[in-house]
C-alpha cells in the first residue's frame, strides 16, 4: 500500500517498478496527486496507456528514497522469491533485492 492505493511489483531484467492499473486517465491523474501531496512534488510517477486501460507506474530510483515504501517492496519480493522455481526469474528478483535491500544483515539468494 502505497498513500492508500495497492500497486504491484513488476520486476523485469535489470529494473523494479511499482504498477497500479486504473480505468481512466483521471483516475490516474488522481493516483498522482495524492502520491505526490504524500511524498512531495518531487516524487516521479507517470502513466501508460491509452483508451481503455491506463497503468500508473512508479519507478525504482523514486521509491528507493523512501524506506516506507522500499521495506514493504523488499517484502514482496522475499516472499516471492520463496515460492518461485524459474532460476531466469529467481535471478532477476535477487538482482532487485540487491539494489533495494540495505548491504547489513540481509541475507539474499538461498
Amino acid at each position: 500500500m502505497v498513500a492508500g492505493y495497492g500497486f504491484t511489483v513488476s520486476v523485469r531484467e535489470g529494473t523494479v517498478c511499482l504498477e497500479r492499473k486504473v480505468r481512466d486517465r483521471i483516475k490516474a491523474e488522481r493516483v498522482i496527486d495524492v502520491l505526490r501531496a504524500k511524498y512531495g512534488d518531487d516524487f516521479h510517477a507517470y502513466i501508460n496507456g491509452k483508451s481503455k486501460n491506463f497503468i500508473v507506474k512508479i519507478p525504482i530510483y523514486t521509491f528507493e528514497k523512501y524506506d516506507e515504501i522500499r521495506t514493504q517492496v523488499i517484502e514482496v519480493l522475499r516472499r516471492r522469491l520463496e515460492r518461485i522455481k524459474d532460476e531466469r526469474r529467481k535471478k532477476n528478483i535477487i538482482e532487485a533485492l540487491k539494489k533495494l535491500a540495505p548491504t547489513e544483515g540481509v541475507a539474499v539468494g538461498q
